[in-house]
């Protein structure tokens, strides 16, 4: 467990090596604690990891090393308000959630109860795959331009396809 002085981010570097590359991960937390036990390290409070152009900050973030995958969670406070939830930025677009299963190396994951935010447009669903960077699967979504949390109006689809244009 490592102690935070007050208003001094917790900042930890780890180099990472594997055969196929070399890099280096910076988790920074702006809270409670790191937890590293053999492959898996444990961030709470403002947890935040950031590799490449990706960016996730969530309230619980669980990092499995060996498998190169993140899992982000929001947390429930005193008064069952869920907090901290967990959000991805990736180049210009913008993923959020309940939580974030999310694979670092291939940039494949899946956001449950989530947004997605794309160019201009919004998509919603149970659960949100992002299969590349080019196109991702919505279930049980809907489809607006409204920026709004709470959209004035949508288009609801049991399934949605988005392929990139580029």
């Amino acid at each position: 467990m490592f102690k935070q002085q007050e208003d001094v981010p917790l900042v930890v570097l780890l180099d990472i090596t594997n055969a196929a590359n070399t890099f280096e991960e910076r988790f920074s937390i702006d809270g409670d604690s790191l937890h590293i036990e053999d492959q898996i390290i444990f961030l709470k409070g403002n947890a935040s990891i950031k590799n490449r152009d990706i960016h996730l900050q969530a309230a619980h973030i669980v990092y499995h090393r060996s498998r190169d995958l993140v899992e982000a969670s929001a947390v429930k406070d005193s008064t069952n308000t869920y907090i901290g939830k967990p959000q991805l930025k990736r180049g210009q677009e913008t993923l959020q959630g309940q939580r974030i299963r999310y694979n670092l190396e291939k940039e494949r994951g899946t956001i449950y109860d989530g947004r997605i935010r794309r160019k201009r447009a919004y998509y919603a669903g149970q659960q949100i795959q992002v299969r590349s960077q080019e196109e991702f699967h919505v279930h049980q979504g809907s489809y607006t331009t409204c920026d709004k949390d709470h959209p004035h109006f949508d288009f609801y689809s049991p399934r949605i396809k988005v392929l990139s244009d580029e």
